[in-house]
């Protein structure tokens, strides 16, 4: 019951993280993004999901900001997509990879050791 717990527990981590991939600021001008409802302007600084489109019109900007750091700017006219990582080098990615894939080690390491560590040694 614990190990399905603590699964449970470390798949809502990841939903979370998945949920809220960037956040758009510096918002200059007239901005859209789209959440795959069609596009809708945007004034204040706010959390997007990855796959969601941020738009600048003529004479207008902003910037994606990711967890790890990574910085896109949106520059006038332009469209671009939010990505889980961003478009940072390859470096950036890299550092954040690595991070990620030790936190799931972590998380599977405690839930085997939940589901294994009461069980009797055997004779």
């Amino acid at each position: 019951m614990r190990s399905a717990l603590v699964a449970a527990f470390a798949a809502s981590l990841l939903i979370v993280a998945e949920a809220q991939a960037a956040k758009v600021v510096d918002i200059q001008g007239n901005v859209l993004v789209d959440h795959g409802r069609g596009f809708r302007p945007i004034s204040m600084s706010q959390f997007v999901p990855s796959g969601t489109r941020v738009m600048a019109r003529a004479q207008s900007s902003a910037t994606i900001v990711y967890d790890n750091g990574c910085r896109e700017v949106v520059a006038p006219g332009a469209v671009a997509t939010v990505t889980q990582n961003g478009a940072c080098e390859l470096g950036d990615r890299r550092d954040f990879m690595v991070g990620s894939a030790a936190a799931i080690g972590s998380a599977a390491y405690l839930i085997y050791r939940v589901g294994h560590g009461n069980r009797p040694a055997s004779p």
